[in-house]
């Protein structure tokens, strides 16, 4: 586990839907922190992903106690896009050439001079990725990517159509249950986790309310 502590700290990143979501440095290294532990302790489904429910159970929570936040899923998800983004931009520049690596104790990308002016001759604007220490490097790698091998620049890459699609029915299948009146919390998080480890995810969703309620009480969940 991380030791993880958080100064608030002014800082805004990203304009989304015409309103600007404040991050700070603080906010965003302690995210990715929580974010690497929660991998590291199986938070995440088969996919690799973290769903709803376990960021807004697990993961926002915390981090708003540490920094003395109010950060919502909305705004969560706004932030990983703009990491995800940071990730890509690292992954398509060891895809360009076998010649890049990564040392993990200066944080720099490494490459010969030769491939470095190849590859910035098409890229004028990414001089500070030969330039500057990326700290973040590899815990953006343990959320979003593989382990990449030295020598090797072969990075798992989820298409964002597939992430969507993945992310939405899970979403769906969490608002289905807090639809349904009379249940306790904690079986509503026990019915989300059994329909997910049943693999029941399009037969719930078909039932009807009172199905479903019926199907909960009858799981002893």
């Amino acid at each position: 586990m991380y030791d993880i502590s958080c100064t608030k700290m002014g800082d805004q990143e990203g304009k989304i839907k015409n309103q600007y979501i404040s991050w700070s440095p603080e906010e965003t290294k302690t995210l990715l922190r929580l974010l690497v532990d929660g991998v590291n302790q199986n938070w995440t489904d088969a996919s690799g992903k973290f769903n709803k429910l376990t960021v807004e159970q697990r993961i926002l929570p915390e981090l708003n106690k540490i920094c003395g936040s109010k950060k919502t899923f909305s705004q969560y998800k706004n932030k990983t896009k703009i990491l995800k983004k940071k990730h890509k931009g690292f992954v398509d520049l060891l895809r360009f050439s076998s010649g890049f690596g990564w040392d993990k104790d200066t944080k720099k990308f490494t490459a010969p001079n030769e491939v470095w002016n190849e590859y910035l001759q098409g890229h004028k604007k990414d001089t500070y990725l030969r330039d500057d220490t990326f700290e973040d490097f590899e815990d953006l790698e343990k959320v979003y990517g593989q382990n990449i091998a030295k020598g090797n620049n072969t990075v798992g890459w989820q298409k964002e159509a597939e992430e969507k699609e993945a992310e939405e029915k899970v979403n769906n299948i969490w608002d289905i249950i807090k639809e349904i009146p009379d249940l306790e919390e904690n079986e509503r998080f026990d019915a989300m986790n059994l329909v997910h480890q049943l693999g029941m995810k399009a037969g719930f969703m078909s039932m009807t309310r009172e199905e479903r309620f019926r199907w909960i009480k009858r799981s002893d969940v």
